[in-house]
């Protein structure tokens, strides 16, 4: 499968740049812009789970830290100035989205889970 056009469709919804990433790590697919590191993955992944970390320290996505507005088993939620990051959990994946004021918050959360759930109703 090729997830390239799934990153696509991320900032087709309005988001500056997103990635699939596998929940065991690994970046299946990124847009320009949106560069996650192996130890992020890891933190999101692990932030699913208990969300303690990221809601002490922040939710950490391609270098920027943000400040942790919703963390929960299905989605995580960051706020940095004019600009935000949504992180969903699907069967298999994380689906990133980074974006900025011309999305509202709530917005972006409904945009990014059409994606993730799409995902999900494929199996992964």
């Amino acid at each position: 499968m090729s997830w390239q056009p799934w990153a696509d469709n991320i900032v087709r919804s309005g988001f500056q740049s997103g990635a699939i990433c596998g929940q065991q790590g690994g970046v299946w697919a990124s847009t320009p812009g949106c560069e996650i590191k192996e130890t992020e993955i890891r933190s999101l992944a692990d932030g699913f789970n208990d969300p303690t970390n990221l809601r002490s320290n922040g939710i950490l996505v391609n270098g920027i830290k943000y400040f942790a507005l919703q963390c929960d088993d299905k989605t995580l939620m960051g706020k940095k100035n004019d600009t935000g990051v949504i992180c969903i959990k699907s069967k298999q994946a994380i689906v990133v989205g980074i974006y900025d004021s011309k999305l509202t918050a709530g917005q972006a959360n409904i945009n990014l889970n059409t994606v993730a759930t799409n995902l999900a109703n494929m199996g992964y």
